[in-house]
Formats: C-alpha cells, structure tokens, sequence
C-alpha cells in the first residue's frame, strides 16, 4: 500500500496520476489517500483518482461525529461511491466503534488497541500450562 498525505497538493498528484497508475499495474500496489478532511484532501482529489483506499482523518471524524453525524454518514456513502476501502481514524470508544460497523468501515484507534489488550490480558489469566 503506498499512502499518499495531505501534504500532496492536488495538482501533483492529479500530475503524477499515470506514473501512480503504472506503479500500481507493474507491482500490484494500493494507492490510498491518508488523512482525509485535512490540508489539501479534498472531493475532488478523490473523484479525480482512482484511490483504492481513503483513511478520514480522526480530526475530521471526531468533529463530524460530535457535530454533524448525519453529514458525516453522507461524507462516508460518497466515499464509498469512489473508493474500495474506508478506515476512519480515531475510534477512541464503543459508541464510535459502533458507528463505524454501522458504517460498515474499517477502523483504526485506541479503543481498539485497548480491547484487544484486556482480551489477551484475559486469555493469559486464564491459561494454565
């Protein structure tokens, strides 16, 4: 997977579109665009390249999920329209864990990483050898 940032202006990327589309022919890599909702991402980049996956960055998503849960499920069926893959970033709690099944989208943040220690704290308690 090669992850392109935000600190990648939307006419270089737009310029570099056949060079990204060659590499992603040639070895089978994934373009993603990392960090969507802040610095230069924008709806245009994505409907302008054929990313293969989109990361909404957790700064975006805590805003809108504060905020505006309705204009972010819209901002989330859009992009699903355009790309493969959703993650959205900076799921720091059940109630965001469980908007983001709802989703249907992947997730990275906290939360996770906090459940899976206590259930391999709880495996390793329970394990005799």
């Amino acid at each position: 997977i090669l992850e392109l940032t935000e600190n990648n202006t939307l006419k270089s990327i737009i310029q570099s579109k056949g060079r990204l589309n060659k590499i992603r022919e040639d070895f089978g890599v994934q373009i993603w665009l990392d960090d969507f909702g802040v610095g230069y991402s924008n709806f245009d980049l994505v409907s302008a390249f054929n990313f293969d996956g989109l990361k909404i960055s957790k700064e975006l998503f805590w805003d809108l999920y504060r905020n505006d849960k309705i204009l972010l499920k819209h901002i989330i069926k859009f992009m699903k329209s355009k790309v493969n893959i959703i993650v959205i970033e900076g799921v720091d709690s059940f109630d965001k864990y469980n908007f983001c099944k709802e989703q249907l989208c992947m997730m990275q943040g906290y939360f996770l990483n906090e459940v899976r220690n206590n259930v391999l704290n709880e495996v390793r308690n329970n394990v005799t050898i």
